[in-house]
């Protein structure tokens, strides 16, 4: 099994790509941690420990299906992967439903 490198974008990389619009209040200012989620796999735990420089994880999405969008641990949107002057972004397809809803 092989070890897949970090590739959670940069603060940097999110100043460059429109992610989403999550209805917050005007009077919040909070910060939110988002997270892109690209798929899941399910390793043995002796499997975890053999993973390596070079090893490869499979994931249980193919390449074209959307990635999910994740604010502060919750579902709120899911899109496309891209790249933008070579950083990951994510182009917004969906907003969950009940996210908009929420917020007002």
């Amino acid at each position: 099994m092989p070890n897949v490198p970090n590739t959670s974008p940069s603060s940097r990389a999110l100043d460059n790509c429109a992610l989403a619009s999550v209805a917050v209040p005007p009077d919040a200012a909070a910060e939110v941690t988002v997270s892109i989620e690209l798929g899941r796999s399910s390793l043995a735990a002796d499997d975890a420990f053999k993973l390596s420089e070079g090893s490869l994880v499979s994931l249980d999405k193919q390449a074209d299906e959307a990635v999910e969008v994740f604010a502060d641990g919750r579902l709120v949107a899911r899109g496309q992967l891209m790249v933008l002057e070579g950083n990951f972004c994510v182009r917004v397809s969906e907003i969950v439903a009940g996210v908009k809803e929420e917020g007002n």
